[in-house]
């Protein structure tokens, strides 16, 4: 996973992990293991994720995948 492209754009857009985890609806620490690969992100936070980052899927894919 790229995580540090994903770090990056959470921080570009002003987010830090406490407040993109809140839009998310889930706890920061699950959030550091979704980014970190150790959990996956479900669709509904995929959504949330692409809307809260102002990305679209194509973009979001590229960073998150292994």
């Amino acid at each position: 996973m790229k995580q540090y492209y994903l770090k990056l754009m959470i921080k570009q857009k002003g987010y830090n992990t406490q407040s993109l985890a809140s839009a998310l609806g889930i706890h920061p620490s699950t959030l550091s293991r979704k980014i970190t690969g150790r959990s996956n992100f479900t669709l509904k936070e995929w959504d949330v994720l692409c809307k809260t980052l102002a990305l679209d899927k194509g973009q979001i894919n590229f960073i998150l995948e292994e």
